[in-house]
């Protein structure tokens, strides 16, 4: 019944988006609206479908660069030499030359900007001393990301018959780089430069449109033949994060348009909340056969979700067992509570043992007696 009414619900909402959008000049191949923290899927036409992501690929390697900041492997300020590999890249380029230093963070910035396939190159082999490590590396890290409909070739984007992914794997990932906040200033950027104050200097431009969309956390376009206008989107509004994935649209006005309206339908139609629970709801447990007659209650999982700014309010359901035997283990479940908004499961979570109650054998008995015989 739960994944029914998940399914008529996806459906209702689909349903509803479409006529909204229409208007644009094509429709995407995929695309897929989700909150940010749980992954709930708000929106989503053919959202497992493999198709190529182009430059939506560079949102692995900025994953992957984003950690290793943070894990003091690397640091913006390191120097990287350019390879012949990196400085041969075609597409989108700021025109390294083989044997050419630049730091880390000019690199970076000209990827998240600008899309730029030599620069990814230069990093990739930074991190990993080869792209074919690095793209090891990526598909290794995708499969622990859950990301099980997407396998790289390249870390660039470039089209080819085994690289692709699906726009429910891309929101995967998508999320994991808007919980961090590393390159957001650069995906707010419209334009800057690298190697400032040289002969060399190179204009960056930003590839998404979008790029000063309030509270926009992390942006990236991709556009190839094959790919089509790729763009995925992570914007927060007060406490909501909601990912956009869309893939193969027909022109760069219907990525950007698509998107757009996608997000403010999200806005406007869903809302994140706490779960409010009744304490009053979770009496303790009697158990049998323990050292202690009950044992106390509390929820498992106390975090937000993602509810219809237009339902009635949700209705929450709790179900405990009667009773246990003993021994219980501390986070042992005991039940469970449900919140229902207008017929759809919004949230659940266990109801679990407080503490652990050892088994009253025997022996245990006899302690106890002699316990209270001595504070007598």
């Amino acid at each position: 019944m739960r994944k029914l009414l998940s399914l008529a619900l996806a459906c209702a909402l689909t349903l509803t988006l479409t006529p909204q959008i229409s208007a644009a000049e094509t429709q995407p191949k995929a695309y897929i609206l989700t909150e940010g923290t749980a992954m709930k899927t708000l929106y989503g036409a053919n959202t497992t479908v493999k198709l190529p992501p182009a430059s939506l690929t560079k949102m692995m390697l900025l994953l992957i660069a984003a950690e290793r900041l943070e894990q003091g492997g690397v640091t913006m300020n390191d120097v990287v030499t350019v390879s012949k590999n990196a400085a041969s890249a075609d597409g989108s380029v700021i025109w390294l030359t083989s044997g050419e230093t630049m730091i880390l963070s000019e690199l970076l910035k000209s990827i998240v900007i600008a899309s730029a396939n030599d620069s990814s190159v230069a990093v990739a082999e930074y991190l990993a001393g080869s792209e074919a490590s690095f793209v090891a590396l990526m598909n290794k890290r995708a499969a622990a990301l859950g990301m099980n409909n997407t396998h790289f070739d390249n870390c660039t984007g470039l089209d080819s018959k085994t690289h692709y992914s699906t726009a429910a794997d891309l929101a995967i990932l998508l999320s994991a780089l808007a919980k961090r906040d590393v390159f957001t200033d650069w995906c707010n950027t419209r334009l800057s430069y690298v190697r400032d104050g040289t002969d060399k200097r190179t204009e960056l431009l930003n590839t998404n449109k979008l790029y000063d969309t309030p509270g926009l956390i992390f942006a990236k376009t991709g556009t190839t033949d094959a790919a089509g206008y790729c763009l995925g989107l992570a914007v927060k509004k007060d406490t909501v994060t909601l990912i956009s994935v869309v893939l193969g649209a027909g022109s760069e006005a219907a990525r950007v348009k698509f998107s757009s309206e996608l997000l403010d339908r999200g806005f406007e139609n869903f809302g994140y909340t706490l779960p409010q629970i009744d304490a009053k709801k979770l009496t303790s447990v009697k158990v049998i056969g323990g050292v202690d007659k009950n044992v106390d209650v509390w929820v498992k999982d106390e975090s937000g979700f993602i509810i219809s700014k237009k339902g009635t309010p949700p209705e929450y359901h709790y179900a405990l067992v009667g009773e246990v035997r003993a021994p219980v283990k501390r986070g042992q479940k005991l039940g469970k509570v449900q919140a229902i908004q207008d017929d759809v499961l919004v949230y659940e979570s266990d109801i679990i043992a407080f503490s652990g109650v050892e088994e009253l054998s025997f022996m245990k008995s006899v302690s106890l007696i002699l316990k209270e015989m001595l504070r007598m």
